[in-house]
């Protein structure tokens, strides 16, 4: 499990650095930061969606669920042996 936490750490963390220049114009390291904590502690998409409204406004339900449709093909590479 610690490995593929590893694999996990390496894929979504460029994506969400890539996503916060995206949306927000800049690297915006406490937005990178509080998103992999809340997917560490296993919140649910509600709670993420919550705790990101102030900061993403109208975009935050579209990059939830992008985040999320992200993370399962990110697992499905873990478990066919791809990643």
């Amino acid at each position: 499990m610690p490995n593929q936490y590893k694999i996990f750490e390496k894929t979504v963390r460029p994506w969400l650095l890539q996503k916060s220049i995206e949306m927000m114009q800049e690297k915006e390291e406490f937005f990178i930061e509080l998103v992999m904590k809340l997917l560490e502690d296993r919140r649910p998409p509600d709670y993420i969606v919550s705790k990101l409204e102030k900061i993403l406004m109208a975009d935050t339900k579209d990059f939830v669920k992008s985040l999320w449709r992200f993370i399962y093909f990110e697992q499905l590479k873990i478990k066919a042996g791809l990643a």
